[in-house]
């Protein structure tokens, strides 16, 4: 990795800590501020906008990785990239406001019982507001995506720590004099206005980046379309696994359950965020060893990058699995005490999908992302089966459930079989190196049960810090004596000093 990988990942990891810290302090206001039903008719309309979301996402990868090939050849080729895509992205555009009347409409029938005349109407606007907050992200995609070629991830993370601070502090001061779902996704769309302002700028001033059509290639066309719709097809699944729970159970349960298990979804998602710092800036790496032939030098990037997922997820996950229900019971009194337990269920299944994600951008560099498309839109299709059926047994924990299973068959064994075969990985050896890293790391989530047991001061907060403190301590101490491998334990050594960039 270069110096803009090393250092923005630091910033990645920063912005996951404040993310954290705002979550703790930001829902439960908000929550409050609006009221449990305004915050479940935010969370029901996001869900189901969430899917058109998809679009920039798998247009945003498909971009980067076409535009960062180019950087090897000349301006005339950079240019012609970026030109075709905008002509793509604007039909795309053109098809989002097409879809959106049918969905909208399916929406007010299916919903028409479940949720009041008012509730109904607020939905309307917020659906409208953020179908334009798409657009306008979706045709800004081509400047970020350029900014992520040219490697520039310190701006880009900055920038989206700016975002992540300003936003929360907007919401909490609108909303005491219009305390409305309203007023979030209105400052929502002012953010996406700032943030593709100064992308657009930082690449046109700053990376001198030129759009221009030269000619029409058609087998770029294909090769964009090809990337796009097998990277739909994952974000597709990504949408069902974690908000066709959230329209089902407001079907069945109404907008109360929703907004307690968008909690644990909200929680689950910063773990899998911190998560994806690294996958997120590795592709124009994968792309340039790809380009080498070098896939020796492929694997080993896998490898390591699988062990540095490993310990930084096993602080994570222990936290969570150690100290979140605590944390929801002091602040989250009101809503339903079964979140914990929906926590669980979804962030140990996904920690398998987080340690392999690498695996993800290499399969875009190589032009086989379509394999894990397939595969993910299938087991998507189960979960919706089992999401229904558990559901109405087992509410929250069912829905939970249907989603831990899929992702078990899919992360767990299907993906898998696709890196052996095709990638040609080493998954036994792979998976044994990394269960090592766990099993030695394990003492501190043993440590952390016993010290709970411990009432060291009649405060809940002040208990939990101090539990928390002992068992980082504990945690860190064992990662650098003998959770890290030798050769990593080096390069952190190294990092920290300054002397080298991975």
């Amino acid at each position: 990795m270069n110096k803009q990988i090393r250092i923005g990942s630091i910033i990645g990891y920063i912005n996951m800590v404040i993310s954290a810290v705002i979550a703790i302090v930001y829902i439960p206001l908000l929550t409050k501020g609006i009221g449990s039903s305004e915050y479940g008719v935010y969370q029901l309309i996001g869900s189901l906008v969430a899917y058109f979301t998809t679009t920039y996402t798998s247009l945003n990868a498909s971009v980067l990785k076409n535009y960062a090939e180019t950087l090897h050849k000349n301006e005339y080729e950079q240019e012609n990239v970026l030109a075709i895509s905008r002509k793509i992205f604007r039909v795309i555009s053109l098809l989002i406001i097409v879809i959106s009347i049918p969905v909208i409409l399916f929406f007010f029938h299916s919903y028409s019982n479940a949720l009041t005349e008012h509730e109904l109407n607020e939905c309307l606007i917020i659906y409208v507001i953020l179908i334009c907050n798409i657009l306008i992200y979706l045709n800004n995609n081509i400047y970020s995506a350029a900014i992520q070629a040219h490697q520039k991830f310190i701006f880009r993370k900055c920038l989206d720590l700016i975002s992540q601070c300003v936003q929360p502090i907007a919401v909490i001061a609108f909303i005491k004099k219009f305390p409305y779902a309203l007023t979030i996704v209105f400052i929502q769309m002012s953010m996406n206005v700032f943030v593709s302002i100064l992308n657009y700028f930082y690449a046109k001033y700053k990376l001198k980046v030129r759009i221009k059509y030269h000619y029409y290639d058609k087998f770029l066309v294909k090769q964009i379309i090809f990337l796009s719709i097998s990277v739909l097809g994952v974000a597709l699944a990504d949408q069902i696994f974690w908000k066709v729970d959230q329209l089902v159970l407001g079907k069945l349960y109404g907008t109360r359950t929703v907004s307690s298990y968008s909690i644990a979804t909200q929680i689950n998602a910063m773990y899998i965020n911190i998560g994806t710092v690294l996958g997120g800036m590795i592709l124009p790496t994968i792309v340039s060893i790809i380009h080498s032939g070098d896939f020796h030098l492929l694997e080993h990037r896998f490898k390591q990058l699988g062990r540095f997922q490993s310990y930084i997820l096993s602080f994570v996950l222990f936290g969570i699995i150690l100290y979140s229900d605590e944390l929801m019971k002091i602040l989250y009194k009101d809503y339903e005490n079964d979140m914990y337990i929906v926590l669980i269920l979804l962030a140990i299944p996904y920690s398998i999908d987080l340690i392999q994600n690498v695996g993800n951008a290499i399969l875009q560099a190589k032009n086989l992302y379509g394999l894990r498309a397939k595969i993910m839109l299938t087991a998507a299709i189960l979960n919706i089966a089992l999401t229904i059926f558990l559901s109405k047994q087992y509410g929250m924990i069912g829905a939970a459930t249907a989603t831990a299973i899929t992702i078990i068959i899919t992360s767990g064994f299907l993906m898998n079989l696709i890196y052996i075969k095709y990638i040609h990985i080493n998954i036994v050896a792979f998976a044994k190196s990394v269960l090592k890293i766990w099993i030695k790391l394990c003492p501190s989530l043993i440590i952390g049960i016993i010290a709970k047991k411990i009432t060291i001061i009649n405060s809940p907060i002040l208990t939990l810090i101090i539990h928390g403190l002992i068992f980082s301590i504990v945690h860190i101490g064992l990662l650098l004596t003998i959770g890290m491998q030798n050769d990593d334990k080096s390069i952190f050594i190294k990092k920290l000093r300054g002397k080298i960039i991975i």
